[in-house]
């Protein structure tokens, strides 16, 4: 992992927003050019994302620039209650959907500039997420991830036109397909996806396939479900010890060595 000690992890705040906007806006370019009614509410999306989450949405900040943020909730809904990230976030605002007393997290978002991504910013995110989780004793994280080449993948193997005319039976059954398959990549078979190979190489589980799971045309609307329990267990969720074993994570994310240790 390349030292960067001019990269710093920190909560968000509302004066964010234009860096924050920046890295949506660059990570999802073809949902809101093809949805531009959600470009125009992003920025009061953002305040109140903020406002309600607290201590729950951080940025990745270089020499006063965003270059990347999480979002997460804690919630008392699981894997088996999701429907539609539009669903679980109230569109994305937090509204009536974040639960200061759930047991679980749900995580809304990981976006980082793509030149940040070699800089490994995202797992700096995910150590901070994972440090709070196990603060608080939280028991399982999930989220949904899309699956960004599955559209061209139809296209090249069934044609867009004939996915068109598809039911939704025949379609559910192809984008399961599309989950499972893998390709042959440094000397072992890795998921085709490049975003479903980042969540499995980095040790989330895949639960299920769930349609109308994201507006998002490169996914054809669909995505799949990752899960991850707490890695203490239960008998030392309890303070002092989960308080300790968080504030080594902390301790983890000032030493880019030791979190190029963790990454596979």
């Amino acid at each position: 992992m390349a030292k960067n000690k001019h990269l710093h992890i920190r909560p968000a705040e509302i004066e964010d927003i234009p860096g924050i906007l920046r890295v949506e806006l660059d990570r999802n370019s073809e949902r809101y050019e093809n949805v531009p009614d959600l470009r125009a509410n992003l920025v009061d999306i953002f305040k109140t994302r903020i406002e309600i989450a607290k201590g729950w949405m951080w940025v990745a900040e270089y020499r006063g620039d965003i270059v990347g943020f999480l979002s997460a909730m804690p919630t008392s809904s699981n894997m088996n209650h999701f429907k539609s990230w539009e669903e679980s976030t109230n569109n994305g605002t937090l509204i009536d959907r974040f639960d200061p007393d759930g047991n679980n997290v749900y995580v809304v978002n990981l976006d980082v500039l793509r030149e940040w991504t070699k800089k490994n910013a995202q797992y700096l995110l995910m150590l901070k997420l994972g440090q709070r989780v196990i603060a608080e004793g939280k028991s399982i994280i999930y989220f949904e991830s899309r699956i960004p080449e599955f559209r061209q993948w139809v296209d090249e193997n069934y044609g867009l036109n004939n996915w068109n005319n598809y039911s939704q039976e025949e379609r559910d059954k192809i984008a399961k397909e599309y989950a499972l398959l893998t390709t042959y990549k440094k000397g072992k078979n890795r998921p085709y996806d490049r975003l479903l190979n980042f969540y499995i190489s980095n040790g989330f589980i895949p639960y299920r396939v769930v349609a109308d799971a994201f507006y998002d045309g490169e996914s054809l609307n669909y995505g799949v479900v990752f899960f991850t329990d707490n890695p203490v267990p239960k008998y030392l969720r309890l303070a002092p010890l989960n308080i300790l074993i968080a504030n080594f994570i902390g301790m983890l994310a000032k030493r880019p060595k030791m979190v190029s240790m963790l990454i596979r």
